[in-house]
């Protein structure tokens, strides 16, 4: 009987074990998001341009300096802005990225209307240059692999994508919104 409950209380000791074990790894990915499918987060560089050109016309109008089109960021910067260790920039294929702003009217046959945040891979960019180069927009094919520019030619418009990863704030504002507290008189 003694060796029953010892076996017994060995077999709970490892399930146990077991299960904290499990919790430990769940703990750990709790609050992850399961990747997102490539071909929903993948534009047509087409339809990107004419949210991009959409985005400068009514900006333009509103205001009387040359609108922002785009920023230019180092890899290095958004590694810092996801909490990972910034030498891993040594990994990264593409050193910048581009984002351009966009605007998408209502009343288009794909895509949700509104602002939107259209992001490239760039190469050739040197933001510490006086003034800087801006370097080259790598679009992507249909794999979200980039595209060297240089063999652009090969791929016809509808082959060549840029990220639209974004889902813009009010609908997604910080919880505590303290960048968005200011408020300017005019």
């Amino acid at each position: 009987m003694k060796s029953i409950s010892l076996k017994i209380a060995a077999i709970l000791c490892v399930m146990t074990m077991i299960a904290c074990n499990n919790s430990k790894d769940e703990a750990l990915n709790e609050g992850r998001p399961a990747p997102v499918p490539l071909d929903s987060l993948l534009v047509p560089k087409g339809k990107a341009m004419v949210n991009i050109a959409y985005f400068d016309s009514i900006s333009s109008k509103k205001l009387s300096d040359i609108p922002i089109k785009a920023y230019t960021i180092r890899s290095q910067e958004l590694l810092i802005a996801m909490g990972l260790d910034s030498s891993l920039i040594s990994k990264a294929i593409y050193n910048n990225i581009r984002v351009y702003l966009a605007y998408q009217p209502s009343g288009e046959k794909q895509g949700t209307p509104g602002y939107k945040l259209y992001i490239v891979p760039v190469v050739g960019a040197n933001l510490d240059a006086y003034p800087p180069i801006g370097g080259k927009d790598v679009m992507l094919d249909k794999n979200g692999k980039g595209i060297k520019p240089e063999l652009l030619g090969n791929y016809a418009d509808g082959d060549q994508y840029v990220l639209d990863l974004n889902t813009p704030c009010p609908n997604t504002c910080a919880i505590n919104g303290d960048l968005l507290t200011k408020k300017i008189s005019h």
